[in-house]
């Protein structure tokens, strides 16, 4: 999964150079363990936003309620308890 990058507007240039967040391409691959890895903690706090709001804009678009999401993540959080919970014993 790739986005546009944010410092340079998808450009590859930054301050009259190579961007060194997205090393020229314009883009940042999300699944590139070495590109994401030179991301601050912060960067990756915002991009975390940036795939939340797109996430959800697109879950709108296409009228998913939002609560049988909810339900299901909470379904999902409840067997990684119950997990835990066994492999801690």
């Amino acid at each position: 999964m790739e986005f546009t990058c944010r410092r340079c507007n998808g450009t590859g240039t930054y301050l009259d150079g190579t961007c060194a967040l997205c090393e020229g391409d314009g883009k940042i691959d999300l699944l590139d363990d070495e590109a994401m890895s030179h991301l601050t903690v912060a960067t990756q706090n915002k991009l975390t936003g940036i795939i939340a709001n797109e996430i959800l804009t697109k879950l709108d678009a296409q009228d998913v309620e939002l609560a049988d999401i909810k339900d299901k993540v909470n379904d999902v959080m409840d067997k990684c308890n119950d997990i835990l919970e066994n492999v801690s014993e």
